[in-house]
């Protein structure tokens, strides 16, 4: 991990953090000054660089420092740290974290891409503030199964698919939507 300098007055800093699903861990983020450290730290800060800049702080916003990766889900990710400076005038609120956490959402296709890094989508925290996606409610369709024979027993599997979004057709009965789903499920 990296020590950013100390912040000068009238600059404010705020932090970012999240988690890269198609970057696995390598203990090599944590040896200072190694190849791989500070080309990973170089990416990522011109990626959010990049994407800050154009947000709503982005006349004032002066740049971010990787601080951190992190192993995540036993090394299958890597999470990212960074701090990150705006300059701020003594009469100007205070960082909107709330606004500035649904730009960088939106910027990155609602916490999915970060040029050519997947993101989970419940890692994002700008400067402590998270939101955690709304998720689906859950309804069956109640279904009459065919008369099981002797000696046959029943049972039933649920699961989520976190990589096909709910559609209401998968409420209508007999639609394309429905059927083609539930051809692929059970074949």
């Amino acid at each position: 991990p990296t020590t950013p300098p100390t912040t000068p007055p009238g600059h404010e800093r705020f932090t970012v953090n999240f988690t890269i699903t198609n970057l696995p861990y390598d203990s090599d983020l944590q040896v200072p000054h190694s190849a791989k450290l500070n080309t990973t730290q170089r990416v990522m800060t011109t990626l959010l660089n990049r994407l800050l800049k154009d947000t709503s702080i982005g006349p004032r916003f002066l740049g971010c420092a990787t601080t951190a990766f992190r192993s995540v889900r036993q090394g299958d990710n890597t999470g990212v740290d960074l701090v990150c400076t705006y300059t701020k005038e003594p009469s100007s609120p205070d960082l909107d974290r709330v606004g500035l956490y649904h730009e960088v959402s939106n910027k990155t296709r609602a916490i999915t891409r970060l040029g050519p890094y997947s993101l989970d989508r419940t890692s994002l925290y700008v400067n402590g503030y998270n939101e955690q996606p709304v998720k689906q409610p859950v309804t069956t369709t109640p279904t009459t199964p065919p008369t099981t024979p002797p000696g046959h027993e029943r049972f039933t599997v649920n699961f989520t698919i976190t990589n096909l979004p709910y559609d209401s057709d998968l409420q209508v009965p007999h639609s394309a939507k429905l059927n083609t789903t539930q051809r692929v499920m059970t074949t």
